[in-house]
């Protein structure tokens, strides 16, 4: 049985959990999540959660949890560059976001 988004492309501009869980949650239904970071990536990769000791986790769990089953793509949006790679991935995709810049596109009419 197929589930319910398959062939859904969502393109996700946003950091920290929130709008990264919701994506999760969507590519666990089926959808295509493509998250774009900064190029200094997403503030959570820094937190560092475990179950304690004096060694750093050899995984991140919050990290794993809200962004799996995502393709990821780097764009500097603070370049014209970036925002046109990142207009063009979002074309004709469903867009999450906690970024303004993805929201200032949005109300452009892209």
């Amino acid at each position: 049985m197929g589930r319910p988004l398959e062939g859904i492309k969502v393109v996700e501009v946003a950091m920290w959990a929130f709008v990264p869980a919701a994506g999760g949650i969507l590519s666990d239904m089926g959808a295509t999540v493509i998250k774009v970071e900064p190029p200094s990536g997403d503030p959570l990769r820094g937190l560092q959660t475990g179950l304690g000791g004096d060694q750093p986790p050899a995984i991140d769990f919050s990290w794993e949890a809200y962004n799996r089953g995502k393709q990821s793509i780097t764009l500097d949006l603070k370049q014209k560059a970036g925002i046109e790679v990142l207009l063009s991935t979002a074309s004709g995709r469903g867009r999450l976001s906690n970024e303004p810049i993805a929201a200032s596109a949005q109300s452009d009419g892209h």
